[in-house]
Parts: C-alpha cells; structure tokens; sequence
C-alpha cells in the first residue's frame, strides 16, 4: 500500500482517509466485505484496502468513477513496483 496520510480532494463531502480507516476497523472484521453504495471520492474503498477489506463502491455520477480511478485507485496496488494492478476495490459508475 502506498502511504496514504495525504489523499487529492475529488468530492465536495469527502471524509478524511484516517477517520473512515478507523470507522472500517471498528465496524468490520478481518475477511469482511465493504460496500459503499454512495462512494463518492472512494476513500471508503481506499480505507477499507489498506486494512484488508475487499470492498464494492458504487456512485451514480460518472466524472466522480473518473476522479476515482485518476487520483485515488493508482495509490492502491503495486506497492513495490508503483504499477497500478489488481486489488479487491471494485468502483462502478452509473448515469452521466
């Protein structure tokens, strides 16, 4: 996991990482799934990665997926290599 102290903005309302990481962490368990059905930013996906969670975000306005897989999925997987790879986020967009 890259170090994620420092998100870009993508969202009018997105909630710091580190709070909504701790909110995951108290309210699921180890192989829990997290699922976000008005994902926004996607820092719950983001946050619920970096400790272990397979998480499910989905989010009705298109140029927030967008925001999402520009800014914020590449900081999620391939750690060592700085690829972007698979991991267990799944972000899905609906109208425009």
């Amino acid at each position: 996991m890259a170090d994620l102290t420092t998100t870009p903005k993508t969202h009018p309302t997105q909630k710091p990482l580190g709070l909504i990481r701790r909110l995951v962490e108290l309210y699921t368990d180890p192989g829990d799934v997290v699922i976000d059905p008005c994902a926004g930013s996607g820092v719950t996906l983001l946050a619920a990665e970096s400790v272990g969670r397979p998480s499910f975000g989905f989010e009705i306005k298109r140029e927030c997926v967008r925001a999402f897989e520009r800014d914020l999925a590449p900081l999620v997987v391939g750690q060592a290599s700085g690829e972007v790879g698979q991991s267990s986020l799944d972000f899905t967009g609906g109208a425009a």
